[in-house]
């Protein structure tokens, strides 16, 4: 005869440690991916910084509020802010807009320039891409981890109700109890093998 009780507290015990060491495995892999997402945004930032020291025509350009922009970009990238980093890009396209730099289409000799300002446009829009999907991966962890702690918490609060319910005679209860957690759990893990396989992609 299926000993039901010894079952169920195997079962019960093994659900917070197997999903305790798959929420510890896929924070590590949150980690990398949250550093490289802050790493593509600072350099970014610091490409932005170059063309501004390295193209005469940027150079030129360079007013008080230009400067003011890249001062503040500057000190996010030595606090590795990519808030910042990516807001002071933003304000600085917005302020070459107000300069009077326009290029005519069909002008050859400006290939060279418009292509630098259409790339740190573009990468201002990888920036806030990038600072979309971590937000987005940090607010599913959040839930991941809200649905987890109230699997482990229900878990170790059901193990001495084992032997309770046993000796009432109600041991289908706990198993109908202990089934739904099980579900909750596979929830939790495709959760976490989405999660873990959306952080090996590239990010942009």
């Amino acid at each position: 005869m299926i000993n039901y009780d010894t079952s169920l507290l195997y079962g019960l015990s093994a659900i917070p440690q197997v999903l305790a060491a798959l929420i510890a495995f896929v924070g590590v892999f949150l980690l990398f991916k949250f550093q490289s997402l802050n790493s593509t945004i600072i350099s970014f930032g610091e490409q932005t910084v170059d063309f501004f020291v390295r193209q005469p025509f940027l150079v030129n350009c360079i007013n008080k509020e230009l400067q003011l922009f890249l001062e503040r970009l500057n000190h996010g990238i030595i606090r590795k802010d990519s808030e910042t980093v990516a807001s002071q890009v933003t304000g600085i396209i917005a302020a070459l807009k107000t300069t009077k730099i326009s290029f005519s289409l069909d002008d050859q000799s400006n290939r060279e320039e418009k292509n630098i300002l259409f790339t740190i446009e573009h990468n201002n829009k990888i920036q806030f891409d990038c600072l979309s999907i971590r937000d987005g991966l940090k607010k599913r962890f959040k839930y991941l981890l809200i649905n987890s702690g109230i699997v482990i918490i229900s878990s170790i609060l059901c193990l001495p109700l084992v032997p309770l319910f046993s000796e009432c005679g109600k041991t289908n209860i706990m198993i109908i109890f202990f089934l739904v957690l099980t579900l909750w759990l596979l929830y939790c893990i495709v959760e976490i093998y989405r999660m873990i396989q959306f952080s090996f992609k590239r990010d942009y």
